[in-house]
């Protein structure tokens, strides 16, 4: 059985997630407040992202054959071996959910990340430039990675610097509650293959995004080095939720697997999921003491969430309902229930 963690830790790490998504929120809000009409300045924002995207799009129809069908080809080459070499050998391949899976890939990675990435790109980083300038009086990138850098090296701190980003973005979905109601969708999945893999809100891909966007960008890494890095993080979740079975042996200490990363979805196991947050490596798992994976690989763990049955099964049904969680949240908060009378 996993250690749990004590109350009081995951009070502390629940209150740290959750100060930190309010400060984000907040800066936000500070920089609108720079401009005397912020309307005006979404608007001028918008444009600048929409112009991004019609520069880029030469690019993208250029390059439309090798974009457009390393996904599938890739998705393919896994369902193969997944179909060759099962892991779990009695789960189904065209299971009850395959489907609803297909129209995620479509929209979560192709019509998400390759349509609109330059605008997504352009919407997260001009606000957050006109953070830093007009509130700190600093510019964007706030640490400068000098060209003399081996390529190497750089590819390298690349890596690391992107998986930290993630593993945070990732452990926070778990902490503030209003990230978990659209990280949940993934988590409804309740048995594991790589159609499931990007299994993602549209909210929980930008806000993937931003973080990554954010975190290395103060760094000092270029638009092409974040777009790429992110580009091939998404294939490389493929492969952690593959049934397949990958003997890695002591390079569990550095990079992810099917087998390690299935006890993060394991319910039964650990009801709150506060396991191997790690996407492509499990160094900062490891680092950060929530790494978990025993010597015996267990194919037939309970996965999903407490109230997994009830939860929507259809892809409009699961787009709407962190909103209509949330909206019932807040009716709850500013509308006081009638007193229940007792008839006296």
């Amino acid at each position: 059985m996993i250690k749990k963690e004590s109350a009081s830790a995951r009070y502390s790490i629940n209150w740290v997630a959750t100060s930190l998504f309010v400060l984000a929120c907040a800066g936000l809000l500070i920089l609108f407040g720079y401009f005397d009409n912020s309307w005006l300045y979404l608007k001028a924002v918008l444009g600048v992202a929409w112009d991004h995207q019609l520069a880029s799009w030469p690019s993208v129809i250029s390059n439309w054959s090798a974009i457009f069908l390393s996904g599938p080809i890739i998705l393919i080459a896994i369902l193969l071996i997944e179909h060759i070499r099962p892991w779990r050998k009695l789960q189904k391949r065209f299971r009850e959910e395959f489907w609803l899976d297909m129209i995620y890939n479509m929209f979560s990675f192709a019509l998400f990340n390759v349509i609109g990435g330059a605008a997504a790109f352009a919407l997260i980083v001009i606000p957050f430039d006109d953070f830093l300038a007009n509130v700190f009086n600093a510019r964007y990138p706030l640490v400068y990675i000098i060209d003399e850098v081996p390529m190497w090296m750089r590819i390298v701190m690349l890596v690391v610097s992107s998986e930290f980003a993630s593993y945070w973005a990732h452990r926070l979905e778990h902490n503030v509650n209003f990230l978990w109601q659209f990280h949940k969708i993934h988590h409804s999945a309740l048995e594991l293959d790589v159609m499931n893999a990007q299994r993602l809100h549209w909210f929980e891909v930008l806000w993937l995004n931003l973080f990554s966007y954010v975190a290395l960008g103060i760094i000092g890494f270029n638009a092409i080095e974040i777009g790429l890095i992110t580009f091939c993080t998404n294939f490389l979740c493929y492969f952690t939720h593959a049934n397949v079975f990958v003997p890695i042996g002591k390079l569990k200490y550095i990079i992810n697997s099917p087998q390690m990363h299935i006890w993060h979805h394991a319910i039964d196991v650990d009801p709150n999921r506060s396991v191997n947050y790690g996407s492509a490596l499990s160094i900062w798992d490891w680092i950060y003491r929530t790494a978990y994976f025993p010597e015996e690989t267990r194919g037939d763990l309970k996965l999903g969430f407490e109230g997994v049955d009830a939860f929507p099964k259809t892809f409009v049904g699961q787009f709407i309902c962190p909103f209509r969680v949330l909206g019932e949240k807040l009716l709850r908060m500013f509308i006081a229930p009638r007193p229940v009378s007792t008839g006296d």
